[in-house]
């Protein structure tokens, strides 16, 4: 029950015998979410002396302190109660790059990139066998290049349409459709790789649902009149 108060009240779960210590265990992806709700509120207060210096200067402050926990063998936590604070850091590192990134979005010079290099060189990245240092790298400059890339591209598909307005709704639902999942999977005896393809499947349709029904709507119902 206190899980439950807590993940709608956007705070982490307390530490119980149901949660382990995990911040929010009813629906494991959203304790990134958590993060990003705190930054983004700091960010917003701070946001009329936020200069590109400024930011600079969190980019390289979090992403020192990131740099040190790669180099004593932490890899990037925060899934735990108990990792608050690095996991604070670390969100407020990718938040700020990201901002950085947006700002500086008209100075990135167009490239001749074809849309289907990004999901590729993404796909093969998540390949590797992970380790502190190479998820610092990926965190610090991997992400950040592959997100101008993007930039850079120029593109508009269907493919990356859909990947706009339907990847916060993956990302957040794709374990409680999971959970959903495995139960009918379970009781009706399917075999492992159809009901792998039948989760993929459900997750692609419903999420572009999710977001222009209910996402999208609720978003512009909050913005100021």
């Amino acid at each position: 029950m206190a899980a439950a108060v807590a993940y709608f009240a956007f705070l982490p779960a307390p530490v119980s015998p149901f949660s382990g210590g995990a911040m929010a265990p009813l629906n494991a992806p959203a304790w990134s979410l958590l993060y990003e709700l705190y930054a983004n509120l700091v960010l917003a207060i701070i946001l009329p002396w936020l200069t590109n210096r400024l930011l600079a200067l969190i980019i390289f402050v979090t992403g020192t302190i990131l740099l040190t926990a790669a180099l004593n063998g932490i890899g990037l936590v925060g899934y735990n109660l108990s990792d608050f604070g690095l996991g604070f850091v670390r969100t407020f590192f990718s938040i700020s790059m990201g901002v950085s990134l947006y700002r500086l979005r008209r100075h990135i010079p167009t490239a001749g990139i074809h849309p289907i290099v990004l999901p590729i060189i993404v796909i093969a990245v998540v390949q590797l066998p992970p380790n502190p240092m190479y998820s610092f790298a990926f965190v610090l400059f991997g992400s950040p290049l592959i997100l101008a890339a993007g930039v850079a591209s120029s593109a508009s598909n269907v493919a990356s349409r859909y990947g706009a307005s339907s990847s916060f709704a993956i990302y957040a639902l794709h374990v409680p459709i999971l959970g959903i999942a495995s139960g009918v999977i379970s009781r009706m005896n399917l075999a492992s790789e159809l009901a792998t393809g039948l989760i993929i499947v459900a997750c692609a349709i419903f999420a572009p649902y999710v977001d222009r029904h209910f996402d999208r709507p609720l978003r512009y119902s909050l913005k100021p009149a």
